[in-house]
C-alpha cells in the first residue's frame, strides 16, 4: 500500500450499510518527491563553467549579428552602372542611393549589403525604364553593380493624340516628344482600334505589328511613287491600313503576301490611276487578284 493512504480524488468510504463520498483532493507524495529530486538533478549538471559556455556563445551570436549587419564594415560604398544608350546612368544610380538610404521596418538597413533588397531596386528601375536584361549583383564586402541592356526603340506608337516609342513586340518604353519624332525614321503606327494600352502593352497582337513593320521596310523600296506617313490599325480582321503622304488610304491583308499586294498596287498606280491616285479615297488589294478604289 502507498503510504499517505492514497485514494483517488474521490474516496468511496464505506460505513455500515452506507456509501458515502468524499470531494476532497489528495496528492501523490511519491512522485512529488521523485520531481524535486530530478529538478535538483538538473540543476547540479549545470554548473558554472557550463552557464559560463552558453553565455559565452550568446555574446558569440550577438557580436557577429552586430558585425554583420550594423558594425558599418559591409556598408555599400560603391554603385557601379554598367550600360549604355539613351539610360542616364547618375539617374540609375540616383534610384539605387535613394533605396540604399532607406531602412524597412528601421531594423533592416538597405545601406548593408547583406539586407539591400535588390528585388526592390529592380521593381523600381522597371517601372521608370524599359530593359531586354537587368541584373543587380552584389560584389563583397561593399559594392553594388547594376547591368542592364535596355530596350530599343522599333516604331513610334500614336494612341488618343499622344505619342510612345515602342519594341517589336509593342511594349511601350517611353513617350515620345511629338518634335523629335519627324526627325526619326521609325514608323508610326496609329491605334483607331478600341484596344488601349494596358499595363505598358500595347492591346495589338505582336504579329499585327511585326506585319506592320515589315510592310513599311518593303514599301519604302518604292518612295518614288508613294511615301508612307502612317500604319493604320483599327478593328477590322486581319487588316492595316497605310496613310500615304499625298494619295489614298491602302487597305493590306495580314494574311497575304506583301509582295503580291506591293505588285497590285502598284500596276493600278501606274497603269491605271497615275494620274488621279493622289485623289482616290482608298485603294484595297486584300482580295486576290483584284483592286478596289475610290
Amino acid at each position: 500500500m502507498l503510504p499517505g493512504n492514497i485514494t483517488s480524488k474521490k474516496q468511496r468510504i464505506r460505513h455500515k450499510a452506507k456509501t458515502r463520498y468524499s470531494s476532497k483532493e489528495y496528492s501523490n507524495p511519491f512522485f512529488s518527491k521523485k520531481k524535486k529530486k530530478r529538478l535538483k538533478a538538473f540543476k547540479l549538471r549545470l554548473g558554472w563553467k557550463a552557464k559560463a559556455v552558453l553565455f559565452g556563445i550568446f555574446v558569440l551570436i550577438v557580436a557577429l549579428v552586430w558585425a554583420v549587419f550594423y558594425s558599418g564594415y559591409f556598408n555599400i560604398k560603391t554603385i557601379t552602372v554598367i550600360g549604355g544608350g539613351r539610360i542616364d546612368k547618375p539617374k540609375v544610380e540616383a534610384i539605387a542611393d535613394k533605396q540604399i538610404g532607406d531602412n524597412y521596418l528601421v531594423l533592416f538597413p538597405q545601406k548593408n549589403l547583406w539586407l539591400f533588397s535588390a528585388k526592390a531596386l529592380k521593381n523600381s528601375l522597371e517601372e521608370k525604364y524599359a530593359f531586354n536584361s537587368l541584373e543587380i549583383n552584389k560584389k563583397w564586402p561593399d559594392e553594388l553593380i547594376v547591368e542592364y541592356d535596355e530596350k530599343d526603340y522599333a516604331l513610334v506608337w500614336a494612341e488618343d493624340d499622344k505619342y510612345y516609342y515602342a519594341d517589336t513586340s509593342g511594349y511601350i518604353i517611353e513617350e515620345a516628344n511629338l518634335l523629335d519624332i519627324g526627325e526619326k525614321e521609325y514608323p508610326v503606327f496609329e491605334n483607331r482600334s478600341g484596344k488601349k494600352i494596358l499595363s505598358k502593352q500595347t492591346s495589338v497582337d505582336p504579329e499585327t505589328i511585326s506585319y506592320g513593320l515589315e510592310l513599311f521596310k518593303s514599301i519604302r523600296a518604292y518612295e518614288t511613287d508613294f511615301k508612307v506617313a502612317r500604319i493604320i490599325i483599327d478593328d477590322e480582321i486581319n487588316t492595316i491600313k497605310l496613310g500615304l503622304v499625298e494619295g489614298p488610304e491602302v487597305y493590306f491583308n495580314t494574311k497575304e503576301a506583301i509582295s503580291k499586294q506591293i505588285d497590285k498596287l502598284l500596276t493600278v498606280k501606274r497603269d491605271k490611276i497615275a494620274n488621279d491616285f493622289k485623289n482616290k479615297t482608298y485603294i484595297d488589294v486584300r482580295y486576290g487578284n483584284s483592286v478596289y478604289y475610290r
